[in-house]
């Protein structure tokens, strides 16, 4: 909501401003899946984490790696439809809205990631971290606010809110991979660059066609994908041994004998 504050306090109540609430909605309840499907692996994580198992490093760092890779995948593939089904779903009303959700949609990526990270970082008592991340990206977004509004460019407030989720997502990834080792550095690097790449083709298509340019996003990130291979075959196999684990937790618990 401090976004959507910003903008008021700069530019009043604007037609846009309505549009970009509409665009963030359900782009907001779409990020949160991530860390809620990531709180039934948990318990498993947790204890892989004291125990020092490095599986439990791979695991997070395998689910962080998918979010941006793959699901800038699977933004290019929603992203020519969204137009239309935000004035299906709205009215012709809003059509301006599905054009800037097509942008929007993009932050759900960072959303996701950091919805994730939090939660591990909860779960694993390392709540200062999440506290830090949270408090640097949130001056970093107040100061930039500040600048773009003496600056005079338009939309200040989401400018300046996309900026600061850039910031908290850049500063968790940052603090997990460096200083408390909850992430593999080369896996998540790799993915975030693999992901960054295909959207900066897909900005600088999208002027001449919007579906060639998710076309274009799309092959460039499974052509990096083949080239640079970020998930090892011993990353996969590790992290299935986690995964049978947790299995097999939850199937020797189910069969434990009810005491009254």
């Amino acid at each position: 909501q401090g976004w959507f504050l910003m903008q008021r306090f700069s530019d009043g109540i604007t037609p846009e401003l309505g549009y970009m609430a509409v665009a963030l909605q359900g782009l907001i309840l779409l990020s949160i899946l991530p860390g809620a499907l990531a709180t039934t692996s948990i318990p498993v994580l947790s204890r892989a984490h004291a125990r020092g198992d490095p599986r439990g490093v791979r695991y997070v760092s395998l689910a962080v790696s998918v979010i941006y890779m793959f699901g800038t995948v699977l933004i290019f593939a929603v992203v020519p439809a969204v137009p239309a089904a935000v004035e299906f779903m709205f009215g012709q009303r809003y059509s301006q809205a599905g054009t800037i959700a097509v942008f929007v949609v993009w932050f759900v990526l960072p959303f996701a990631v950091g919805n994730l990270i939090h939660s591990l970082l909860h779960a694993y008592a390392k709540d200062r971290v999440a506290l830090v991340a949270v408090l640097q990206s949130g001056g970093a977004m107040l100061l930039v606010y500040f600048l773009l509004l003496r600056s005079g460019v338009s939309m200040p407030g989401i400018v300046a809110g996309a900026f600061g989720l850039l910031a908290w997502n850049g500063i968790l990834l940052y603090q997990c991979i460096h200083r408390i080792r909850l992430l593999e550095g080369r896996m998540v690097k790799r993915a975030v660059i693999i992901s960054a790449a295909g959207a900066g083709v897909f900005l600088i298509v999208r002027a001449y066609s919007l579906s060639f340019a998710s076309l274009g996003g799309a092959a460039v990130v499974v052509l990096l994908i083949v080239l640079f291979k970020p998930i090892s075959r011993e990353a996969l196999k590790e992290v299935w041994g986690l995964a049978s684990m947790r299995r097999g937790e939850q199937s020797g618990e189910s069969g434990m004998p009810r005491v009254d």
